[in-house]
C-alpha cells in the first residue's frame, strides 16, 4: 500500500500497501544529493563503469567479488542492511562497484542491493507556477526531517511548502508538506520510490487531507502522476510525467503536477480557509 503523511504528522494508510520491506540498518549518514554516480568510462578495479545510484543497501548477505564475475575472487561479505557507497555499474553488466572505507573494495551483482534515495536539502528551493485559468504562485521547499515508518524500516524525507498565490486579485498564503521514500515503495528490486505532495488545511467532509501521489523510476530518471485522493479536487490529466535526474528537480516536478491537478474546490478551499 502506498503511504501518506497525514494532518500534524500521523500517518494514514492509502489506496496500495507500502510492502515490507528488508532490515535496515545505518552506520552512516549519507548525504547523496546527486542520486547517481556519473561512472561513465570511469575506471574501477581495473574494469569500466556505467551510471549507477550513489548509495545502496544489502537485501541480504551478499558475497564482494574482486571482479564483476561470480569466478572472481572473493574479497569479503557483507550483512544484509547495510549501506554501501557505488562509485558505478561495471560496463555491460549488472555488478556494482563499491567502496569501503574510502577506498576501492569490489563488486556486488545488482540483484543483492537496492538504490537509496538521501532526500537531504542542503539549501530551499524556490519555484514560480504559472498556467492559464489558474493562479499565479510563487513557492518555496525546505527539508524538514527524516522520519521512520511506524512498523516498517521505510525511511522518509520530509518537506515542508510555503506557496504564496494571487488568487482573484488577492494574495494567498498556504502551506503543503511534501515526502520521499528512502528505499523503493513496493518490490525493493524496482527502483520506483513514492513522492507525495500534501495540503493539511484543505480536508474534505469525511476529514481526508488531498494528497497528490507521484513515483520515481529511478532506473528510467521519470517522475510520473500516479493519482489523488479525492477525485473532487483533482483533474483529470494523463500521461504527466517529466524526466528528472536529482531530488530538487523531483521536487519541483512533484509540485508541478500538483498545480496542474488542483482543481476549483482546491482553489476554493485555499481562498476561503474551509473543506469541500
Amino acid at each position: 500500500m502506498k503511504i501518506n503523511k497525514g494532518m500534524r504528522g500521523t500517518w494514514t494508510l492509502r489506496v496500495l500497501a507500502l510492502i515490507a520491506c528488508t532490515n535496515l540498518m545505518l552506520p552512516l549518514q549519507l548525504n547523496a544529493q546527486l542520486m547517481e554516480n556519473n561512472g561513465l568510462d570511469k575506471k574501477f578495479l581495473g574494469h569500466t563503469l556505467d551510471n549507477s545510484a550513489g548509495v545502496y543497501i544489502t537485501l541480504k548477505d551478499v558475497n564482494v567479488r574482486k571482479a564483476p564475475s561470480t569466478k572472481s575472487g572473493k574479497v569479503g561479505i557483507v550483512r544484509k542492511g547495510v549501506r554501501l557507497v557505488a562509485v558505478g555499474r561495471a560496463k555491460g553488466t549488472k555488478w556494482i562497484g563499491i567502496k569501503k572505507n574510502g577506498k576501492e573494495f569490489g563488486f556486488i551483482y545488482g540483484t543483492a542491493l537496492t538504490a537509496v534515495l538521501d532526500g537531504k536539502l542542503n539549501s530551499s528551493i524556490f519555484g514560480v507556477l504559472e498556467s492559464k485559468g489558474k493562479p499565479t504562485c510563487n513557492y518555496t521547499i525546505n527539508f524538514d526531517a527524516k522520519h521512520k515508518v511506524s512498523g516498517d524500516p521505510q525511511i522518509t524525507s520530509d518537506y515542508s511548502v510555503t506557496l504564496s498565490c494571487i488568487i482573484k486579485g488577492k494574495k494567498v498564503k498556504f502551506s503543503a508538506t511534501m515526502f520521499i521514500t528512502e528505499l523503493p515503495y513496493q518490490k525493493r528490486r524496482k527502483n520506483i520510490f513514492q513522492v507525495n505532495l500534501d495540503l493539511p488545511g484543505v480536508v474534505s467532509a469525511d476529514g481526508e487531507v488531498v494528497s497528490v501521489i507521484s513515483l520515481y523510476n529511478l532506473d528510467k530518471r521519470i517522475l510520473v502522476f500516479e493519482a489523488v485522493t479525492n477525485s473532487r479536487v483533482g483533474k483529470k490529466i494523463s500521461g504527466l510525467r517529466k524526466s528528472v535526474k536529482s531530488i530538487p528537480e523531483i521536487l519541483k516536478a512533484a509540485v508541478e503536477f500538483s498545480y496542474r491537478i488542483w482543481g476549483p474546490n482546491v482553489w476554493k478551499s485555499v481562498e476561503y480557509g474551509n473543506g469541500f
